[in-house]
């Protein structure tokens, strides 16, 4: 079990967060402490009451609402009761037992895990911070509470051999596959194997499992800090609402460490990709091709082309015999998506030249005569 306490400065924005995965079946609101109703009872409106009226105290603390999640070892089973009496306990031994709280149960993943949103803010106005002694025993507490409840003890070492038969590199569906686990195998799969030199490329790799890299908006903070968060795709190519940020996997896939390894895996680059050019090039050269076809006639010297992801902007060819990926953009113009679908034909006219030159493959056959 681990607990992850921070504060936060947007109640609302929490709530509805929670209440948006409730009414799309993905989590429950399990219980509501010192509340006047039952969970189920309450009202948005209420729920933002019982928390605000405590918040109201303290109006020079801009970070005053406290989110807290709980996330279980997968190999847990947890009904809701177990889960209620869990939840209060950890909230009663952290000193915020008389707080008003809300426990929401998610159930969009694979393990089972838990919100609970309340304030650092008590009953005399002061408020509570969230120095290094509060996670220091909110880890304490945790590690008790799984020998109390016979969960799934935390830190226990797993044998490699065990830990990689149990989380293989695959496509991450989420709610289905561990999240965390299968990004990290996924990771150590394409980060080691694989020539790339920006942030685009590796995406074009990372999206084939479902996952990509953001630096978020240019205005965010991420963006600004030189930041990057990890997060699971959709079927549609659109990122889920969750994410992961880069320090938190293994092996610290953050923007400064990928930086280096763009800078290295550059002085291979320009040796690698005069293969891919003129295998592009061949195709053409060959015959008229439409994009379907040229997609084809690449594949037959390893090369595969990738679009680029849900915006459709941009082409990436990956060269399986040598495991890198090139930008079309940076291949030259000739060579971008642009470029490629200028030298390609439409679908109905290479239709035609296929059914031109069967037809005249058929003219050429010699004739069987009877003797």
């Amino acid at each position: 079990m681990h607990a992850y306490p921070k504060l936060t400065g947007s109640l609302g924005e929490v709530l509805r967060y929670h209440e948006r995965k409730v009414r799309k079946g993905q989590a429950e609101c399990l219980y509501a402490g010192n509340m006047l109703k039952e969970a189920k009872a309450l009202t948005l409106n209420e729920k933002r009451f019982f928390i605000e009226r405590l918040e109201s105290l303290n109006d020079r603390v801009v970070r005053k609402t406290l989110h807290i999640f709980l996330s279980f070892h997968k190999d847990d089973i947890l009904d809701d009761a177990k889960m209620r009496m869990i939840c209060k306990e950890y909230m009663d031994r952290m000193g915020l037992g008389k707080h008003p709280y809300l426990v929401y149960r998610h159930w969009d993943a694979v393990h089972a895990h838990a919100h609970i949103v309340s304030t650092s803010i008590r009953k005399d106005g002061r408020r509570m911070d969230l120095w290094q002694q509060q996670f220091f025993q909110s880890l304490s507490i945790s590690r008790e509470l799984e020998k109390k409840y016979g969960l799934y003890q935390a830190g226990k070492r797993v044998p490699n051999e065990e830990w990689a038969r149990k989380h293989p590199a695959q496509k991450i569906v989420y709610g289905k596959t561990p999240l965390r686990p299968t990004m990290n195998a996924v990771l150590e799969r394409v980060l080691d194997n694989y020539t790339y030199t920006s942030l685009e490329e590796l995406n074009a790799l990372l999206r084939g499992y479902n996952l990509v890299a953001s630096r978020g908006s240019e205005n965010s903070v991420t963006h600004r800090r030189h930041g990057l968060l990890y997060y699971p795709l959709k079927a549609s190519g659109k990122k889920e609402d969750v994410y992961i940020k880069a320090s938190a996997l293994s092996g610290k896939p953050t923007l400064r460490n990928l930086e280096l390894r763009f800078a290295q895996n550059l002085r291979v680059y320009e040796e690698k990709q005069q293969r891919v050019k003129t295998a592009i090039d061949w195709v053409f050269y060959k015959q008229p091709v439409d994009m379907e076809a040229f997609r084809k006639a690449l594949l037959k010297d390893r090369i595969r082309v990738i679009d680029g992801g849900a915006s459709g902007e941009g082409v990436f060819y990956l060269d399986e015999g040598s495991k890198a990926i090139y930008d079309g953009r940076t291949l030259g113009p000739a060579y971008s998506v642009e470029g490629v679908r200028a030298r390609c034909i439409p679908e109905e006219e290479y239709r035609k030249v296929q059914e031109l030159d069967l037809k005249q493959e058929l003219r050429q056959r010699p004739r069987l005569g009877l003797h």
